[in-house]
């Protein structure tokens, strides 16, 4: 009875979130309390070529993301390949992790080819086609059958309030768009740069990459760095003064639909 109250607690609180955030705080709680200690979320629609692409939530520091595999890797890995191909989810053991070394794996710490840690992994399909995937670890034997269809639903009701609040286009007249030198800031935070590697890049001191991207989570209403970039990501446009385009030839293409700048990262 107590894992149903859990998960009807973690749909009440899905239905009340207001942001992506809120969302995925509200399916680490219910993890937690499940067992699960750590918990990753990655968008396979995006045509990602690398985890920090693709990643929507994830328990870890951004200095360890920032380890894991480079540009190019990322449907090869194997952790992406046997998400793809699995109809049902399945336990961390199964996936043939090989030569991917814990720096390089996205999952953390203890997650090699060993399989040291435990820990579960939920595909999300729709229409035939893998959408999404998320992953619990932790060193807790695999769940149960009804424990494991529970999850599978919180993974599905998770994914589906994600896809809500991305439908969801805020009033143009409400919403505070981001500057050249932020979108600039959280491009190369999304290439895994630091601030001071930012500053050079830029011509700024890592002080002012920092104040950047703080008011760019301010206007996007998020809490970290990582939720920015994923957000920026997502809408795949980011309005801006026309007047500074030019201003992105070093760094990528830029091309004028009506009010807004689109950006080729």
């Amino acid at each position: 009875m107590e894992k149903f109250v859990e998960f009807a607690e973690l749909i009440l609180s899905l239905e009340s979130a207001a942001s992506v955030s809120d969302v995925y705080a509200a399916l680490q709680n219910y993890a937690k309390r499940i067992g699960y200690t750590r918990m990753s979320a990655f968008d396979l629609t995006r045509g990602s070529q690398c985890f920090t692409d693709a990643l929507i939530h994830s328990h870890l520091s951004q200095s360890r993301i920032q380890n894991w595999e480079p540009v190019g890797s990322f449907w090869k890995h194997p952790l992406v390949k046997k998400s793809r191909e699995s109809v049902e989810s399945f336990p961390l053991s199964a996936v043939d992790f090989g030569e991917v070394s814990e720096l390089h794996c996205p999952l953390g710490p203890g997650v090699n080819a060993k399989g040291a840690a435990g820990g579960w992994v939920v595909p999300v399909h729709e229409e035939r086609l893998t959408q999404a995937f998320m992953t619990f670890v932790d060193s807790k034997p695999a769940p149960n059958s009804q424990a494991e269809d529970l999850l599978k639903l919180a993974v599905y009701a998770t994914w589906n309030k994600t896809k809500s609040l991305a439908d969801h286009v805020p009033d143009e007249k409400n919403s505070t768009p981001l500057t050249i030198r932020e979108v600039e800031c959280l491009r190369w935070a999304a290439k895994g740069k630091t601030h001071a590697e930012a500053g050079k890049l830029l011509g700024i001191s890592p002080r002012t990459v920092r104040f950047h991207i703080q008011n760019a989570k301010a206007k996007m209403n998020v809490d970290t760095r990582i939720q920015a970039v994923t957000r920026m990501l997502r809408d795949q446009s980011v309005k801006a003064p026309a007047h500074r385009a030019t201003n992105f030839k070093r760094t990528g293409q830029v091309q004028s639909r009506r009010n807004y700048w689109w950006f080729t990262f």
